[in-house]
């Protein structure tokens, strides 16, 4: 039997193929990137737009847990933070907490 797909969650194929291996099973992932038939200007276009769990899962054919994390999970405070700027405590959104 022969399964094919795109590896985007960490689910069945994963915990078979992956986490605990069956005998008899082998799994073979190949980049989407070897496909000679799609240009290259789509790959591009792709690259382009796609955060990088993305290109794992969907080009380079990776399991990726894309269920955690959506929103930051590319936030770093280094790279993405000013230290430089002080935060105002007359503003109203400045990290401080108030009871109501």
């Amino acid at each position: 039997m022969y399964l094919t797909g795109t590896p985007e969650q960490l689910n069945w194929g994963y915990e078979i193929l992956v986490e605990d291996p069956k005998p008899g099973t082998e799994l073979i992932q190949a980049s989407a990137l070897l496909n000679t038939a799609l240009p290259t200007e789509y790959f591009r276009n792709l690259l382009a737009r796609y955060p990088l769990k993305m290109v794992q899962a969907y080009i380079a054919g990776r399991f990726v847990n894309l269920k955690s994390n959506r929103v930051y999970y590319e936030f770093t405070r280094d790279d993405h933070l000013d230290a430089s700027i002080e935060l105002s405590p007359a503003l109203p959104c400045s990290g401080r907490t108030t009871s109501m």
